[in-house]
C-alpha cells in the first residue's frame, strides 16, 4: 500500500489533472508513479517535460532505456524496473531478456557496453569518475553531447526510483525476473 497520495485521475483537478490526463491520452494509462509524483504538479510537469525532450536527444530510445533499466536495478527499484521493462517490449526497443541483460550493467553491443560501464561507474562514486573512466565512454563513440544525456537519463531515473521507493506505490506493471 502507499505511503503517499496517489492522486485519482478522475477526481484530480487543476494543473495536476491536466498534468495526469495528458499522461492518460499518451500511453493510454496513468502510471502509479506518476500518480504520486501528480502531489507536486511542478514535478511531473518538469519530470514529463524532460523526458519528452530526452527522446528527442541524440542517444536515442534504446539506450535511454538500456541506462534506466540499469540506473533502476541499482537503486533498487522495482516499480521502475517493472515500469521500464513493460514500456521497452511494448515499444519494441527492447526484449525482456535485452532488459535483464541492461539491468546487469550489459548492453546490445560494445559501444551500448562501455555507456552501461560509464553508468555504473558514475552511480558507483556518485559523479566522481575518473579520467579512465571518462576517456572510455569517449572512446567508445559519445561526446560531450551523449555524456550528458545519459547522466540526464541517470538523473530521471534516480528522481522516480527515489519517488517510488519513498512512496511505495503499487506496481501496476507486470512483474519481471529478478537479477541473478
Amino acid at each position: 500500500m502507499a505511503r503517499m497520495t496517489v492522486l485519482d485521475p478522475e477526481t484530480s483537478k487543476g494543473w495536476a489533472g491536466r498534468l495526469l490526463k495528458k499522461v492518460g491520452e499518451a500511453s493510454g494509462k496513468i502510471p502509479n508513479m506518476f500518480r504520486a509524483m501528480g502531489s507536486s504538479p511542478w514535478a511531473l510537469d518538469g519530470y514529463l517535460t524532460l523526458n519528452g525532450n530526452i527522446a528527442q536527444g541524440k542517444i536515442g530510445g534504446q539506450l535511454v532505456k538500456t541506462v534506466t533499466l540499469a540506473t533502476s536495478e541499482y537503486n533498487q527499484c522495482d516499480y521502475c524496473v517493472a515500469a521500464h521493462t513493460s514500456m521497452a517490449e511494448d515499444a519494441g526497443l527492447l526484449t525482456v531478456e535485452q532488459s535483464l541483460n541492461a539491468r546487469k550493467f550489459k548492453g546490445l553491443d560494445d559501444k551500448a557496453t562501455a555507456a552501461l560501464a560509464f553508468t555504473k561507474a558514475v552511480l558507483e562514486t556518485n559523479g566522481k569518475v575518473s579520467d579512465t573512466e571518462l576517456k572510455a565512454v569517449r572512446d567508445a563513440g559519445f561526446g560531450d553531447e551523449e555524456i550528458v544525456e545519459i547522466l540526464t537519463v541517470m538523473a530521471m531515473s534516480t528522481m522516480a526510483n527515489y519517488l517510488s521507493n519513498v512512496s511505495q506505490v503499487d506496481v501496476d506493471f507486470p512483474d519481471v525476473p529478478t537479477v541473478g
